[in-house]
């Protein structure tokens, strides 16, 4: 399951949302929310050809594809550890994305996505 909090810039609260995901080897990352209403969506087609490269390339922990493009720190404590990543300045995310957090302890547990526009993302994850 997944919460998410979108924090817009001049908004007064964040906007929440919460549901599920699947990640299917080979095919992609599904997201259904069922709060505040029911939406699915599927990062595996070719309109998120980069979002679904990027998260297959993290859960495969395949540093070669992401130096490619990201530069990024990894920081571990005990079992609790921590990879941000930042766009190479000329990947087509370099003029959007600001930074990638990804944090947890066995599996993934927090991501965050900061935007230059100043617009941020944060994804709670729990497995069931």
């Amino acid at each position: 399951s997944f919460k998410q909090e979108k924090y817009l810039q001049g908004a007064i609260a964040p906007i929440t949302s919460e549901g599920n995901f699947q990640f299917i080897k080979g095919e992609g990352v599904y997201f259904e929310t069922l709060k505040p209403f029911h939406q699915i969506i599927s990062y595996s087609d070719k309109n998120y050809k980069q979002i679904n490269d990027l998260i297959t390339a993290i859960s495969n922990k395949n540093y070669d594809s992401l130096e490619n493009l990201f530069n990024f720190f990894f920081e571990q404590n005990d079992l609790n550890w921590t990879l941000a990543l930042e766009p190479k300045e000329n990947t087509s995310s370099y003029d959007v994305i600001e930074n990638i957090e990804i944090s947890g302890n066995e599996n993934i547990e927090k991501l965050q996505i900061s935007l230059k526009n100043g617009n941020r993302t944060v994804i709670w994850f729990q497995t069931k």
